[in-house]
């Protein structure tokens, strides 16, 4: 996947609909992550004075979040 594409092509909207598309099992040790960056990126849709600044850096650890995410789920099937 290329994410610097994405980031380039997709808005935060479109990476926290990704956020949620991918939300782990409650018990699993991402779910901290996930609600933690599902909470920020929300609030941050909610304000009406989009911060594009901290839109590319709520982005950033959405990628980094879905990344890891890869990785875990990739390797319980190695």
């Amino acid at each position: 996947m290329d994410w610097e594409q994405l980031k380039k092509d997709y808005s935060l909207e479109d990476f926290y609909n990704l956020l949620c598309k991918n939300k782990p099992h409650h018990k699993s040790k991402l779910y901290s992550k996930w609600n933690y960056l599902e909470s920020i990126a929300y609030e941050e849709l909610l304000n009406e004075n989009e911060n594009f600044i901290e839109c590319d850096k709520i982005i950033d650890e959405i990628v980094e979040f879905l990344k890891i995410q890869k990785k875990e789920v990739l390797s319980k099937y190695e």
